[in-house]
């Protein structure tokens, strides 16, 4: 792995996918300003529980963002110096780590709108992607385990459900209740809904991609 204070999700994703990722992943990696950032960015802490809630996109985040927010967790996105220095002083120091993992179809139909939301490719360069098993075009489709190479050994899963709330509010010891925030265009969400039955649905290759995903949300509480 290279220097953790530059390797960021779309680094992670290329390593270890590259074969399942379209050309527009390879320049999105190569614009640094587009990508989601390295280190602990829009993840979110509490020194006084050591806890941190990592970010995953699609994965309830944005709302995630605003709850933790209003309950006087930090937001990690400042510029840390040794993120290699840091990750070590939280496992040393038993910081728990927490993350939200959402049911992979559902997560990559979301994903799938989002990047068509963001920038607008044509149709046919999607369809073209995903016919040559191309399922990866950035972090929004990135499988969600790839957000978590700074802790997955040392990590608890949260399952997004009915039952997040009461999940969420049991650590963080406050009672809260997770707004459902959904933005989706019918338009898109139906002509993603459509890509996936076509396309992903019943390919081999694309639980290949997404078993880690699978399995933890499996595994998750």
């Amino acid at each position: 792995m290279n220097d953790l204070n530059n390797y960021a999700v779309i680094d992670y994703t290329i390593e270890k996918y590259s074969n399942y990722c379209s050309n527009f992943t390879f320049e999105l990696q190569q614009n640094r300003k587009k990508i989601h950032q390295p280190g602990f960015h829009d993840c979110f802490l509490k020194r006084k529980n050591k806890v941190i809630f990592m970010h995953i996109d699609k994965c309830a985040s944005s709302t995630m963002s605003n709850v933790l927010k209003n309950n006087n967790f930090c937001d990690m996105s400042f510029r840390i110096k040794n993120i290699e220095k840091i990750k070590k002083y939280f496992i040393k120091n038993n910081y728990k780590f927490y993350a939200i993992i959402r049911d992979p179809k559902n997560r990559y139909i979301s994903g799938l709108q989002e990047f068509i939301k963001r920038y607008n490719p044509p149709k046919k360069f999607i369809t073209f992607n995903l016919q040559n098993n191309k399922f990866i075009f950035d972090e929004h489709t990135s499988p969600q385990h790839c957000f978590l190479f700074l802790c997955q050994d040392n990590c608890n899963y949260l399952k997004l459900d009915e039952n997040i709330s009461q999940k969420i509010s049991s650590i963080i010891d406050v009672n809260i209740k997770l707004p459902v925030k959904n933005s989706s265009q019918k338009n898109i969400k139906d002509i993603c809904k459509e890509l996936f039955e076509k396309y992903c649905e019943k390919n081999i290759k694309f639980y290949e991609l997404y078993k880690k995903d699978f399995e933890l949300y499996n595994i998750s509480l």
